[in-house]
């Protein structure tokens, strides 16, 4: 399109501002561009990269244990052998307060230098409305084992049972996610290998 001054009059335009307007035009910005493919890791810097998410599933995986054993027990109606109802209800609490000083001390400390750079991390997005809704249903099976451990009223397996299938799937979700986020291949998008390294909570 031609330019032209405000009498309407033709604008002459410089050769090299020419060449600007015909870059613009032919710029097809995002449409076609594709993310580099970053190159594969050694062993070692796999390593490297991957030591929070390790770390994080050990965590994880004495939650999973815990709450098999308890789930086990609710659908079956029966507890391992040697095992009294009070080391039962002991043991579902002490998950439940595990949990929640877990998740007191990502949110304190963890999250808040992840969420510099990764926004799943940030207040408010996936995995601290996860740490929410989990909240909820280790208060409701907190109180309830409290009081079945003060013979306040009688345990019932299915009560513990319902109250866990209520933030179940959540929880196993939030586990999982947690430790994709700081898998390898995603932590080397945000982080240097030195900087995944000096990061020791």
């Amino acid at each position: 399109m031609d330019k032209r001054k405000s009498d309407g009059t033709k604008m002459e335009v410089e050769p090299e501002q020419q060449q600007l307007d015909g870059d613009r035009r032919s710029c097809s910005c995002g449409s076609s561009s594709t993310v580099p493919q970053l190159a594969e890791l050694s062993s070692d810097d796999f390593q490297a990269y991957n030591r929070l998410a390790e770390l994080m599933n050990l965590y994880h995986n004495h939650f999973r244990r815990t709450w098999n054993m308890l789930y086990q027990i609710c659908t079956s109606g029966s507890r391992p052998a040697g095992v009294s109802i009070r080391a039962c209800i002991t043991q579902g609490l002490q998950l439940c307060q595990s949990l929640t000083m877990h998740h007191t001390m990502e949110e304190r400390y963890v999250f808040p230098v992840l969420a510099e750079r990764m926004p799943q991390f940030r207040e408010n997005d996936h995995l601290i409305s996860q740490h929410e809704m989990i909240h909820v249903g280790l208060v409701k099976m907190e109180e309830y084992l409290d009081t079945c451990l003060g013979g306040e009223r009688e345990l019932r397996w299915p009560e513990v049972k319902e109250i866990m299938d209520s933030f179940g799937e959540v929880l196993w979700k939030h586990l999982d996610d947690e430790v994709d986020q700081l898998g390898a291949e995603n932590m080397r998008k945000f982080w240097t290998k030195e900087e995944v390294l000096s990061m020791d909570w």
